[in-house]
């Protein structure tokens, strides 16, 4: 069993060579964050990279073949509008084998250092109200629930 030490927390830099392993993990997180996930590519990962949004991983120590293993996630991006700068955090989840390890806390704090570098006024996130660790982990945080409506159009 690896110790929560020798997982590391940050972002990381791709080469096309490895896609294939890292869309893996991607995607096998993804899955367990939503029921109907979009299967993304090596493509699409430096697309949205390239637009400004910043994602951290939890990795595990590399194996003897050099591979890492993607074991968390979580990213965050900055708007920018007449009234305010701010930032959303995305796309938070840590594989089911690692949770309850603070894995997700220390996704979330290397988010919000990032907005707090950007210089903005304050982050969002939603999160689904059956997921009651998270939310506790939220508050816990300082995340305050919001009294607002929240409407979407699917087009």
């Amino acid at each position: 069993m690896e110790t929560k030490e020798a997982i590391k927390i940050g972002t990381l830099i791709f080469e096309e060579k490895d896609a294939k392993w890292i869309m893996f993990d991607i995607n096998n997180l993804l899955k367990q964050l939503s029921s109907n996930p979009r299967k993304i590519t090596f493509e699409d990962l430096v697309r949205i990279q390239k637009k400004g949004i910043v994602t951290c991983f939890a990795v595990k120590p590399p194996k003897p073949d050099g591979l890492i293993k993607i074991i968390g996630m979580g990213s965050i991006y900055f708007i920018e509008i007449h009234t305010r700068k701010k930032a959303v955090i995305e796309d938070v989840v840590v594989d089911k084998k690692h949770r309850r390890k603070g894995l997700a806390e220390e996704i979330i704090t290397k988010l919000v250092a990032k907005a707090k570098e950007a210089g903005v006024n304050h982050i969002d996130l939603t999160s689904e109200p059956d997921r009651v660790g998270a939310n506790k982990m939220y508050q816990k945080m300082g995340f305050e629930k919001r009294k607002t409506n929240c409407y979407r159009l699917i087009l």
